[in-house]
C-alpha cells in the first residue's frame, strides 16, 4: 500500500513538472522528457509524459509507442485510473487518426467503458462525450452504422440531459447519424 501511495505521489509531481516546464516550449519540454527517460529508463512516468508530449506535438506514431511502453512498464493495478483512461483515450485516438481504426476501437472502448463507470461520481461528462466522438468516428470509418447511430442516440441524450448548446461536435455527429441512415 505505500508504494503505491509513493507511486501515486511520484506521478502527481511529475505531472506538476509536465505543466510547469510545458512553458518553455514543445521541443524544449519534449528533449528534457527525453533526457529523464534516458536516466531513468524504467520510469513509467516518463513514458506518460512523453505520450502526452507526443500527442500534443501530433506526432501520433510516437504517442502510441509511448503509451505501449508506459503500458508495459507500469502494471495496471498501480495505474491511477485517470491515467489509465487518458492512456487509452490518447492512444485511441492517435490509431484513429493515423488510419489504424480497428486498433482505436480497442482503446477506444476500453475508455468509453472506463469513463462511463464512474460518470456520475466523477461528473466526467463532458470526457465522456468526447470518448463517444471518436468512437462514432471511429466506427463511421469501420462503416458499422449500426454502433455510429447507437452512439448517436447516446450523444444526442447527453446533450439533453446536460442543456448542451449545439456546437461543432454536435453538428459532425448529427451529420454522422444522418450519412449512417442512408
Amino acid at each position: 500500500d505505500d508504494l503505491f501511495v509513493t507511486r501515486q505521489a511520484y506521478m502527481e509531481i511529475q505531472n506538476a513538472r509536465f505543466d510547469l516546464i510545458s512553458h518553455r516550449g514543445e521541443s524544449e519540454t519534449l528533449k528534457d522528457w527525453q533526457r529523464e527517460l534516458e536516466s531513468k529508463p524504467d520510469d513509467a512516468s516518463n513514458w506518460y509524459m512523453l505520450m502526452q508530449n507526443y500527442f500534443q506535438l501530433g506526432d501520433y506514431e510516437q504517442c502510441i509507442a509511448c503509451a505501449n511502453n508506459y503500458q508495459a512498464t507500469k502494471p495496471i493495478q498501480e495505474m491511477a485510473l485517470v491515467d489509465f483512461r487518458k492512456m487509452h483515450y490518447v492512444r485511441g485516438k492517435s490509431y484513429l487518426l493515423t488510419d489504424h481504426p480497428n486498433e482505436a476501437l480497442k482503446d477506444l472502448l476500453i475508455a468509453y467503458e472506463s469513463t462511463k463507470a464512474t460518470l456520475e461520481e466523477e461528473d466526467s461528462y463532458g470526457d465522456f462525450h468526447l470518448v463517444i466522438l471518436h468512437l462514432m468516428r471511429t466506427y463511421f470509418k469501420l462503416e458499422d452504422w449500426k454502433n455510429v447511430l447507437s452512439f448517436g442516440q447516446e450523444s444526442n441524450q447527453l446533450y439533453q440531459e446536460q442543456n448542451w448548446e449545439e456546437d461543432e461536435d454536435w453538428k459532425e455527429i448529427s451529420l454522422m447519424q444522418a450519412d449512417a441512415s442512408n
